[in-house]
């Protein structure tokens, strides 16, 4: 699947939220589905890192854009909860990342149940810096429980 996804973030101390614009290359880029249709989707994201541990919460919640029911077709507001721990190694650079995922309800990471353990992952970031830039490229192999499904996300980021 192509995806070209849009953060906009800011962070205060341990707390960071964010706004997510995910755009799947169907219809226009700025046409949010406020009719369940369409190729884009925004989702809000509030991630807390615990203070002086590498634990992280993560809750995040589609808001606009395509997000059928599987039943009904209504929003599902499908919602996504995560628990994640990460490894830093300062020589070479790199970041390991452990994550369990879960949905509290029916909606797009549930499948056919209601709710559950929708991702087992684990996420490796390797950071560069680029002039004024920081690039970062993450592999990431994950299984879903709910799906049954095992699979790769490569990503590409750029911070200025």
């Amino acid at each position: 699947m192509k995806e070209l996804d849009l953060t906009l973030s800011y962070t205060f101390k341990q707390l960071e939220v964010q706004l997510i614009h995910y755009y799947y290359f169907e219809g226009s880029y700025f046409d949010l589905g406020l009719n369940n249709d369409g190729g884009t989707q925004l989702e809000a994201t509030i991630k807390y890192t615990m203070p002086q541990m590498p634990l992280q919460f993560v809750v995040s919640t589609n808001v606009a854009g395509c997000d059928p029911d599987p039943e009904t077709g209504d929003r599902a507001y499908s919602t996504y909860l995560e628990a994640n721990y990460t490894w830093e190694w300062e020589n070479p650079g790199v970041k390991l990342q452990a994550v369990v995922g879960a949905t509290p309800w029916r909606g797009m990471y549930s499948g056919e149940y209601k709710s559950g353990i929708c991702n087992i992952s684990a996420r490796a970031d390797k950071e560069w810096t680029v002039g004024n830039a920081t690039v970062n490229l993450q592999l990431c192999p994950m299984f879903s429980p709910t799906f049954e499904e095992f699979n790769w996300c490569v990503g590409l980021g750029v911070e200025f």
